[in-house]
């Protein structure tokens, strides 16, 4: 496929097939290969170590490459396709992200093998790693948007049960600065004027949506 983002328009199509998506079926898209595959990985996993086919070495290794395909392929599902991955710039903020969820990961790792973390907090956490790659595609998706000239950002939130106080005020807010919201699934909900964090954490399922100044 071959696909073209028209921002104007809100819609990706497919110029072979003449498919189109909706801005809206692309987030919806992101949700679902998050909750699909991330989650999938994460279980089967979890199992591993359960029953004690890998070692908790093993396990940080591996999940450690789930996160990667993760971040790398929700980035290029904002760019509609791989070409942006192989930008230096783009590469090393993707790189940046993933390498805070790496330092969370060390720390995980060691409460596992000294005991602090087990049962199902386990399979809870690292669902909340996958999750976490949320912000690769808004992180992108905001990228893309500046570079096109769009200025001003908006949260949206989505009201369900991760929905939280924070996320509901920044709604309120409306229009602002690109830059002054957080992405999605980060943890944080505004960067400006202050650190808001997120309540929902890597749950959060809200959106953004973009626009150029004076429209």
């Amino acid at each position: 496929m071959a696909w073209t983002d028209y921002p104007e328009r809100n819609l990706y199509i497919d110029e072979e097939t003449g498919e189109v998506l909706t801005y809206d079926e692309v987030y919806d898209l992101v949700d679902e290969i998050i909750d699909e595959q991330g989650d999938a990985a994460a279980e089967i996993l979890y199992q591993m170590v359960e029953d004690g086919e890998i070692t908790v070495e093993e396990w940080q290794d591996r999940l450690g490459r789930v996160l990667k395909v993760m971040y790398l392929v929700l980035a290029a599902l904002a760019f509609t396709g791989a070409v942006a991955l192989f930008d230096d710039d783009f590469r090393e903020r993707i790189e940046r992200l993933l390498n805070k969820q790496y330092e969370y990961l060390a720390r995980f790792a060691l409460e596992i093998s000294t005991g602090a973390a087990v049962g199902g907090t386990i399979l809870r956490r690292m669902r909340m790693y996958v999750n976490s790659s949320r912000q690769a595609f808004w992180a992108a998706w905001e990228d893309k948007m500046q570079d096109r000239g769009y200025e001003e950002e908006r949260w949206w939130a989505i009201g369900d049960r991760n929905t939280c106080g924070p996320c509901m005020d920044a709604e309120m807010r409306g229009w602002v600065p690109i830059g002054t919201l957080g992405e999605p699934g980060s943890g944080v909900v505004e960067v400006k004027p202050t650190h808001t964090t997120c309540q929902g954490l890597t749950q959060c399922r809200c959106r953004k949506t973009y626009r150029k100044k004076n429209v």
